[in-house]
């Protein structure tokens, strides 16, 4: 699976397309903790990838692989909310709806097999995200609801060369609509 790297930009970008926010209950712990109550500016579902790790929000959309001729059927959620005050971060979801089971199959948990990136604000502005892992030795699981802009997540986020001591445990329910 591809994953679209984004670019983290701190803060929200308000403007009258913004929905009110959307209750989280997830939970930081390891090298940054604190508790995600809710997603800010909050915009409806679109229909086309985007990086955007400013607003909360669910992309469905699909992409054509030119090499291997093959459209690629989406799903994104961006979860954007602080963690404290002057700290907020950005939990994006990516996986491609014909292929993952937990997207097929919502209510079920399953190993993570699909992406999870966490963007940092004290990491900068063009610093590659704190990456989800499917290796069954670190546990991450996943879980869709039935609507697809909800669901429960319970991983480790970190990246190569990283201390595991300096790994990032998210867990608890988002919802991204």
């Amino acid at each position: 699976m591809a994953c679209v790297a984004g670019v983290f930009a701190v803060g929200g970008c308000g403007g009258s397309d913004s929905l009110p926010d959307v209750e989280q209950s997830l939970t930081f712990s390891g090298s940054v903790e604190g508790h995600l109550t809710r997603g800010v500016n909050v915009h409806a579902t679109r229909d086309t990838g985007s990086n955007d790790l400013t607003m909360t929000q669910c992309a469905i959309y699909d992409s054509v692989d030119n090499s291997a001729g093959r459209t690629h059927r989406y799903f994104t959620a961006t979860i954007v909310g602080d963690l404290r005050p002057d700290y907020r971060v950005a939990l994006q979801l990516w996986t491609d709806r014909d292929s993952d089971p937990a997207y097929q199959n919502p209510g079920q948990v399953y190993p993570l097999t699909s992406l999870a990136d966490l963007h940092l604000p004290d990491r900068g502005q063009n610093a590659p995200p704190l990456r989800g892992t499917g290796d069954p030795a670190f546990g991450s699981t996943i879980m869709y609801d039935a609507d697809h802009k909800s669901g429960t997540i319970n991983a480790w986020l970190g990246s190569l060369g990283l201390p595991r001591d300096q790994w990032i445990n998210v867990a608890g329910h988002w919802r991204c609509g």
